[in-house]
């Protein structure tokens, strides 16, 4: 019996030790969280310069199945998109896309995950709790840089509107102005 116990006291023993080894690797070790220029996150990017162009987010080692909010901050530390996104798949895989468009400004942003999922910061700080993840892989401590050529002017619905009703308007303006030329003048 003194056998027995000893090999059921050594399993627990190693148990142990494995249950805090595991434990501990999961409390210290922080997800990765980084810009991509390609959906697929195979070229990792910090500037953005083409039109109308997409920044993909992506990490790894987030809590499984469990919800994350995503917070694109701009160079003012003004919030720009906010989602909430779920980790999966025994990694943790934790991914989020934006593509700039107006209201969005040049310069450079950071893009947080935070944890609750309902928390709701109204502008960066570096220094919140609540922050789980944070890329500064950019110089200046920011996520990746966009250029005055990655942000359009105009957003497509709004000129997909304005162009229109800016040709219909000429047109009328011009058809009108046609009539009051060629109207037969009365002589009396």
């Amino acid at each position: 019996m003194t056998r027995l116990r000893r090999l059921i006291l050594l399993a627990a023993v190693l148990i142990a030790v494995a249950l805090l080894f595991l434990g501990a690797n999961r409390v210290n070790a922080q997800p990765t969280w980084a810009s991509y220029s390609d959906s697929g996150h195979n070229t990792s990017s910090d500037t953005f310069t083409e039109h109308n162009c997409t920044v993909y987010m992506y990490g790894e080692g987030f809590t499984k199945n469990a919800n994350y909010k995503i917070i694109y901050w701009d160079e003012n530390g003004d919030k720009r998109v906010a989602e909430v996104q779920k980790a999966l798949t025994p990694v943790g895989m934790l991914s989020s896309q934006h593509t700039f468009g107006s209201p969005d400004v040049v310069g450079s942003w950071h893009c947080t995950v935070y944890s609750p999922d309902t928390y709701d910061p109204a502008s960066y700080d570096a220094g919140d709790a609540n922050i789980v993840a944070d890329d500064t892989s950019y110089s200046g401590g920011y996520a990746f840089y966009a250029a005055e050529s990655a942000v359009p002017e105009f957003s497509t619905g709004i000129t997909a509107i304005a162009i229109p009703g800016l040709c219909f308007g000429i047109y009328y303006w011009m058809r009108k102005r046609h009539r009051r030329i060629a109207a037969p003048v009365a002589i009396c």
